[in-house]
């Protein structure tokens, strides 16, 4: 059974936040749940991936970059390390995607 620590849950759901707007699901419609920031993320994780072993995987890489993301948050590492990069790779881990605004020049 995975488990997210709060703190690694609580920029998730920022994250969310932050990108409702542009983001949407690279799963085919109806393939995965539902994903908010009410969402139970511990039960989204396992859903997507049923393998306990590959759910545990991912659950630590998300602690990982969760973790990187409030160091750069707080400018605890070094610049160049890209905040919208790792907010891009913690969405993808639940099939989530940052739709690109085409806004022509």
């Amino acid at each position: 059974m995975v488990k997210l620590s709060v703190m690694c849950k609580y920029v998730i759901r920022k994250i969310l936040s932050r990108w409702r707007f542009q983001i949407h699901s690279v799963l085919a419609a109806g393939a995965g749940p539902t994903i908010s920031t009410t969402a139970n993320l511990d039960a989204v994780l396992e859903e997507l991936y049923p393998d306990g072993a590959e759910a545990q995987k991912y659950a630590e890489e998300l602690e990982k970059l969760s973790e990187v993301h409030q160091k750069v948050e707080l400018q605890k590492v070094d610049s160049s390390v890209n905040l919208d990069d790792v907010e891009r790779s913690i969405l993808w881990i639940f099939g989530l995607q940052i739709q690109e605004s085409n806004t022509a020049v």
